[in-house]
């Protein structure tokens, strides 16, 4: 595979930005975010009622949380199988066994130990996230878009669901898939709306505008983006793009001059200064 070029590079930073950022809340999602030794209220209210098979794999499930958020998988894949061994139908467990599945490429099995996670826990907004990013993004799934629609949906009906803004740009990335921009548009920028001071999601409406020859959008998008976060070599080089073909030279010369100065050695530096405007 060729290499990509320093303007590929700036244009997709921000979808790598974000799906790290999708992914790794949901690898955190539900009980399993908690450190080691701090359960949830639901498994300290029954730790006395818990059979001790329960009290084990509950042991395990911690020890393969730890070692997931090491990023150590294949050991973490070892605890899940004891816990699971011991609980079969311990949902955390069937949940973290699915992210740790798709961290691995497994897409088969992730969606089977999610899918089997939901049956047992309807209600569970971030194993109904986590299946649907799983479906959405499984290479050879022929699950149809309104089905992964619907499993966001269904996560976002959840009350007090803490991570909406994820699911809504989840969705919208999953519609950008299936070429439904204008829902893209709007699920992005209900992300945006819940989680101002999240500088991905405010980047990929931006880009999104940007991709639909939408420039002024995407400029304000930007604008006001960077007046409440810390810009990044993306986001400048997006807004540098924006305002010249705005034609907006102060402007133009505000974002460049600051991409030059934070992040000179980047690639979107390089693009900057080769000309690279429309790769």
């Amino acid at each position: 595979m060729a290499p990509l070029s320093p303007a590929r590079v700036a244009r997709t930073g921000a979808l790598t930005v974000a799906l790290a950022w999708l992914l790794g809340l949901a690898a955190c999602s539900g009980p399993v975010w908690r450190p080691v030794g701090q359960p949830d209220q639901r498994q300290a209210s029954d730790a006395s009622d818990a059979s001790p098979s329960r009290q084990l794999a509950r042991l395990r499930l911690a020890l393969a949380t730890a070692y997931y958020q090491q990023g150590q998988d294949e050991v973490a894949m070892d605890a899940l199988k004891q816990a699971l061994a011991s609980d079969p139908d311990l949902v955390p467990a069937l949940n973290l066994r699915g992210l740790v599945h798709l961290r691995l490429g497994q897409w088969s099995q992730a969606q089977s130990s999610l899918q089997r996670a939901l049956e047992l826990a309807p209600q569970d907004a971030d194993v109904a996230h986590n299946l649907a990013w799983t479906l959405c993004q499984h290479p050879q799934a022929q699950v149809p878009h309104e089905e992964v629609a619907a499993l966001f949906q269904r996560a976002l009906a959840q009350p007090d669901y803490a991570h909406a803004a994820r699911s809504w740009a989840a969705l919208g990335l999953c519609q950008q898939r299936v070429q439904r921009l204008p829902q893209a548009q709007a699920s992005l920028t209900q992300a945006w709306l819940l989680a101002p001071d999240h500088l991905s999601f405010a980047l990929l409406l931006a880009q999104l505008h940007a991709d639909r020859g939408q420039w002024l959008e995407a400029s304000q998008v930007l604008v006001q983006a960077h007046l409440r976060t810390p810009a990044t070599a993306q986001s400048l080089w997006l807004a540098a793009r924006a305002a010249r073909k705005l034609d907006n030279q102060a402007l133009f010369r505000q974002w460049a001059e600051q991409l030059r100065q934070e992040f000179g050695r980047s690639p979107q530096a390089l693009a900057l200064d080769k000309g690279l405007f429309d790769e």
